[in-house]
């Protein structure tokens, strides 16, 4: 696990806490998901809003507390214990607690630590712990669920306590991420990543040029010259070092048309 520095803290609304930020940092561990630990607690991300974050097994989950800190993690330490400590619990890439708030977090694909040395805020810890034990408790992403934070962060959410607001938010990121896959479809280019094996890249990943206002996506989609209402987020492409945005429609030309290399189309538009 990595510790993380960015947007770690207890997530809330109207002085109700009902989860903890993991937070995030510039590192691999912290861009690659969090697949092993959605198969740890059996989340079923084919379903959508709540369901599709909610876990649906305990799996493995301790908590401990004594007089100088408390700590949540989805780890069991190599020397089984009857009865651990904090210590033993917490993640060894946390050596301190730096952050003003108390909170330190580190996680991976597979498991997270969260650890707090402020007893006021120990109890929120430990209702999460209990919240596992009842399968009460959502893990995800919050950056389109919670605006407050900067970028996606890893989340633990008390399920009973979430608000409204936020479930509805979930569905609706959903139903917008469900929309984009059938957008892509429809327009060819799926398919023509599917079956062109020559062109190599990285990414090349469909985004929304403005889902919510029609009239804001009509005068972006004039300014960039395309028809399609979504452009595309390409990194590492068979031009070695080229990434960047393009159309629908130089994505189509570029897929199509053997030999073509993705940068020479950047210089195209310059001329």
């Amino acid at each position: 696990m990595r510790r993380a520095f960015n947007n770690v803290g207890f997530v809330g609304e109207d002085d109700i806490i009902f989860g903890v930020s993991l937070g995030s940092d510039f590192t691999s561990e912290h861009e690659w998901g969090y697949g092993g630990i959605k198969r740890k607690f059996d989340i079923n991300d084919k379903k959508s809003g709540i369901k599709g974050r909610k876990i649906n097994k305990v799996g493995t989950i301790l908590y401990a507390e004594n007089d100088e800190m408390c700590v949540l993690t989805s780890r069991e330490p190599w020397d089984e214990k009857k009865e651990y400590t904090p210590e033993d619990l917490l993640a060894s890439d946390i050596s301190g607690f730096m952050n003003d708030n108390g909170l330190e977090t580190a996680w991976n694909e597979d498991d997270f630590c969260v650890a707090s040395n402020k007893k006021e805020d120990f109890h929120y810890l430990k209702e999460m712990y209990e919240a596992f034990q009842k399968k009460n408790i959502a893990i995800c992403f919050i950056n389109a669920q919670m605006p407050a934070f900067d970028n996606a962060s890893l989340s633990i959410l008390v399920v009973d306590k979430l608000p409204k607001t936020v479930t509805d938010a979930m569905a609706y990121a959903d139903k917008k991420s469900d929309n984009l896959i059938a957008y892509e479809k429809k327009i060819g280019i799926t398919k023509l990543k599917e079956k062109n094996e020559e062109k190599y890249f990285m990414a090349c990943n469909p985004r929304w040029i403005d889902y919510d206002d029609p009239v804001v996506r009509e005068e972006m989609k004039k300014e960039l010259g395309t028809k399609y209402d979504v452009r595309f987020w390409v990194n590492y492409s068979d031009d070695d070092d080229n990434y960047g945005w393009y159309t629908g429609e130089q994505i189509i030309e570029w897929l199509s048309t053997p030999g073509l290399k993705l940068k020479s189309l950047n210089k195209k538009e310059e001329k």
